[in-house]
């Protein structure tokens, strides 16, 4: 019998398999909880564009912290935005029990209609090639439509819903969860063990 966990990886693997959605879960609190299973490969962004400027030295740890503005304003509710990369995304904001705000879906890799203010302030921050950069970039996708996205992810909000609900909630305790939550957050950096 599939578990409640299966269920949702296999429900996030098809709209990923297919590649018309970037779909990546980031938990905070006691949402990190999710960082213990097997969903933890959903906690970055996959988009080539997305990866390719990860690879850059800086941009991952600005990513990291913009993340905390977009968790913020993700208990206000879904929202759209271009995250700093230039990246169009879609955020739907994950509750536990009593409604509280235990992380966010976002579903992107869209590229928004003033991608080139981006790429210029990019290339000037990172020292990256403009044309590097535009090449990169043609990869985004167009632009879906809410109602598209909404028949999605609503479904699967609901389904991580239930598993917050089913699941027992708390920070990130043992030592194995806050390795991993720390190489989430460090994986660029050199790490050494003193």
């Amino acid at each position: 019998m599939d578990t409640l966990l299966d269920q949702i990886h296999r429900y996030l693997r098809f709209p990923i398999s297919q590649r018309f959605l970037y779909v990546s879960l980031h938990p905070f609190g006691a949402g990190m909880c999710l960082l213990d299973t097997p969903l933890r490969i959903y906690n970055i962004h996959r988009h080539e564009y997305c990866l390719f400027l990860k690879g850059v030295d800086g941009v991952w740890k600005k990513c990291v912290r913009c993340q905390e503005m977009a968790w913020k304003k993700s208990e206000n509710g879904e929202f759209y935005g271009v995250c700093h990369g230039g990246v169009g995304e879609f955020v739907y904001p994950l509750t536990g029990p009593d409604r509280q705000a235990l992380g966010f879906i976002s579903v992107s890799g869209y590229a928004p209609a003033d991608r080139a203010e981006y790429e210029n302030r990019l290339s000037a921050e990172f020292a990256l090639s403009e044309k590097q950069l535009q090449q990169a970039a043609a990869r985004l996708l167009p632009m879906p439509t809410k109602e598209e996205l909404d028949t999605l992810i609503h479904p699967l909000c609901r389904m991580l819903e239930l598993y917050f609900i089913r699941q027992p909630l708390s920070e990130p305790k043992s030592f194995d969860q806050k390795v991993i939550s720390y190489l989430h957050s460090h994986y660029k950096e050199d790490i050494t063990s003193r």
